[in-house]
């Protein structure tokens, strides 16, 4: 599954999400990345494995990366989901995940022992995914993602995929700001999106941001788009 595209030292590169069916937990993601030289015309894989992975400071999973370039330009930096457990949850193994931040020099080889950047609000929140950065403003930053509870997230509202925002300053450090109203007006209860918010990406576009994502059911209702107000 793609999950992000930069251009980045003459080509164009193309973060994707691998998936594997297991035996002892339901599924295990991977990271992947493919090149093109012509545009995005045609892709071809960098390497037969993924370039990020279940390891030895990466115990279970990652997926869903977000790819953008350093405050100097010069490397890249990595916003993924890093999984830290499976809860049996009535009977059913659930993941665990929030986000984490990479860094590389060339978009192939990635750091390993990386900082989380969106943690857990408690021990019920079960899943913090696909981060999106606002394109940079000054040394603010910007990131949006999707939450949701560890029990009943896929049929429950109050469990379902919101989306959250966090914030960088000037000290570097991401703040995430719990309780904050991302669209100006909550959803109606008819709308494709009354229970579940989830899997944004923002794209900047003749001077706008637009974020776009999917609605109830993990998209399965269809996706939405809002334009960012300031």
């Amino acid at each position: 599954m793609p999950s992000s595209i930069i251009e980045f030292g003459g080509r164009l590169l193309m973060y994707t999400i691998g998936w594997t069916v297991r035996r002892d937990v339901p599924y295990h993601n991977a990271i992947g990345v493919c090149e093109s030289f012509d545009g995005g015309m045609t892709w071809q894989r960098v390497s037969k494995g993924p370039v990020h992975a279940q390891g030895m400071l990466e115990p279970y999973f990652c997926g869903t990366s977000e790819v953008v370039l350093s405050d100097d330009g010069r490397s890249l930096e990595m916003y993924y989901m890093s999984a830290t457990e499976w809860r049996d949850v009535n009977g059913k193994l659930e993941p665990r995940y929030h986000i984490r931040k990479s860094t590389s020099a060339d978009g192939i080889l990635w750091s390993q022992d990386n900082p989380v950047v969106v943690d857990y609000l408690d021990n019920e929140e079960g899943g913090i995914a696909r981060a999106t950065l606002l394109s940079k403003r000054g040394s603010s930053r910007w990131m949006w993602y999707c939450y949701r509870g560890i029990d009943g997230y896929r049929n429950h509202q109050a469990s379902a995929y919101k989306i959250g925002v966090s914030h960088k300053g000037d000290d570097g450090i991401w703040q995430r700001l719990a309780g904050q109203r991302v669209f100006s007006e909550p959803a109606r209860e008819d709308a494709f999106d009354s229970m579940m918010e989830c899997y944004p990406i923002n794209h900047h576009c003749d001077g706008k941001d637009w974020l776009f994502y999917n609605g109830n059911g993990f998209g399965q209702t269809g996706i939405g788009f809002a334009e960012r107000a300031s």
